[in-house]
């Protein structure tokens, strides 16, 4: 369950969140002056969720035990 959340996490936020932050800066430009902490409040918050899903990453290593490299693992390569 925890793989699931760590995909669906990390999927949200580097797939979705990080780039309709960055095209808010030319869809949001000429409409308002508070554009670049519209921005900077929504990457914060992508950051966060990328974040917590590293957390969540490394926790699934840690004790459901994985490989933290692909080097490691030559099986995926």
């Amino acid at each position: 369950m925890m793989n699931l959340a760590h995909g669906w996490v990390m999927g949200v936020a580097f797939a979705i969140l990080f780039p309709v932050g960055a095209m808010l800066m030319h869809l949001l430009g000429g409409r308002t002056r508070h554009v670049a902490w519209i921005h900077g409040i929504w990457q914060l918050f992508s950051l966060a969720l990328g974040i917590a899903g590293a957390g969540l990453g490394g926790w699934l290593v840690a004790n459901e035990g994985g490989s933290v490299s692909l080097l490691l693992c030559p099986d995926l390569l």
